[in-house]
Parts: C-alpha cells; structure tokens; sequence
C-alpha cells in the first residue's frame, strides 16, 4: 500500500499569504512613519538654521553701521542713513555699513554700501507668503533707501521689529532716526549703543516662534571727512 504525500491545503496556503502580507503593510507603515519623522525633523532643522544664519548676518552687519557728518566733494552723492520706519509686517531699517565684501580684484566698490531689512511678500517665484528681505547696494548715492540688489534672508517670516538702547537717557527706544533732532549732533550718541532685533515666523509645524538677538554697535560718533559738512558748499 503507497504512503500518502503531505502537502499544503488551499485554505492553509491563503491564510499564510495573509499573514505575509500583513507583516509586510506594518513594516512598510512603520518606515514610511520613519522616513516622515526624518523629513519633518530635517525641516525643523532647516528652518531654525536659516533664522540664525539671518540674525546672525543682521548682526554683524548692524554692528558695523555708521554715520557721516561729511560729504564727498568728488561724489557729493553719499548720503548717510540710520532710520527706521513702519511697515506693514513691523519695521523696516535702513542704513549704511561697513560690510561690503570685495569678491573680485580691483573691482570700483568700497567696503561701504546701503542696507534695508524689512518683512515683506517672498519674490522668490511660486512661493507663498511672507519672507525676511534684506536690501543692499554697494555704492552710496543720494537715496540711501532705494535702489541695489533684493535676496531672501529667511523664509516664513511673519513680523521684523527693532529696539534700540540710548546709552545718553539709559532706555530702550521703540525707533531710531540718525534726521531725529533728538538724536542729531549729539556726538557719540548719534547712534545707539545696543540694537535688539526680534523676529517671528511660523516653523514648518506652522507654529509661531520669536527669535530675539542683541548687537552693539561699534562706531556711534559721526565721521568726519575732509569735505564740507553735509549741507555746505564745495570748493568752486
């Protein structure tokens, strides 16, 4: 009499195949959730680097701001500036430092140029919302509020504010104007000594979060040149 052969029965064939199939949905779910968590904590990171990289680069350029009680008599266009204004996502600085980079030999700028930091619609093409914009030109003219080169400094941002400490009156002053006559010739007092910037944007979780930073500024008295004061007469 032959022995039976033992195999697999349909049924028993089906529910392995199941059983297969359901392991293999969890271990996908489970790395698909993974990789989300990895992608999520990358923009997390992202975002918290681009607001340090902008305050910090707000910083030191605002450090090295500076005023000039002179004019060019050779380029009488060379207005200086320290204002802030109002706008519609908080303020808008402008002024003019001593943070221009020379990336080529021998080219026609100075370490000098105009500034602007604002918050303002994001320029960059197809993207939504609002952006921390920073304003530069290389070469100081007659309008030190205008003109020059627009880039994206930060993303996301929903409001730019400043503070400025007056050493003279030991507070804290909610605007600054170098055209102030409360400011105005009053020697190294002219420009602050401390600027709080303070920011906040929505992080990729789109909750609001407040970045706040303080820089001192190192040259407060105005320089004086060899030309008139601003407002006289040249030479003939």
């Amino acid at each position: 009499m032959r022995g039976r052969s033992h195999g697999f029965t349909l049924a028993e064939v089906l529910i392995a195949v199941a059983i297969l199939a359901m392991i293999g949905t969890l271990t996908f779910g489970s790395y698909s959730r993974v990789l989300e968590g990895r992608d999520d904590a990358q923009e997390i990171a992202d975002f918290y680097h681009e607001i340090r990289q902008a305050m910090s680069r707000m910083s030191r350029e605002i450090s090295t701001a500076f005023l000039s009680n002179r004019m060019s008599c050779i380029d009488p266009q060379s207005r200086t500036i320290f204002e802030t204004r109002s706008s519609t996502h908080g303020m808008r600085l402008n002024f003019v430092s001593f943070s221009n980079v020379k990336f080529i030999a021998d080219a026609n700028v100075s370490d000098q140029q105009e500034l602007s930091y604002y918050v303002d619609s994001d320029p960059t093409e197809g993207v939504k919302g609002t952006a921390l914009l920073r304003r530069a030109q290389a070469n100081l003219d007659n309008d030190p509020d205008e003109g020059g080169d627009v880039e994206v400094l930060a993303t996301g941002v929903q409001e730019l504010t400043f503070r400025f400490y007056d050493m003279k009156d030991d507070r804290w002053e909610d605007s600054w104007s170098d055209q102030d006559l409360k400011y105005r010739d009053r020697g190294p007092e002219t420009l602050p000594l401390f600027v709080e910037i303070k920011i906040k944007a929505k992080d990729p979780m789109n909750k609001e979060q407040t970045f706040i930073t303080k820089t001192r500024i190192h040259i407060r008295e105005p320089l004086v040149g060899n030309g008139p004061s601003v407002g006289g007469r040249c030479p003939q």
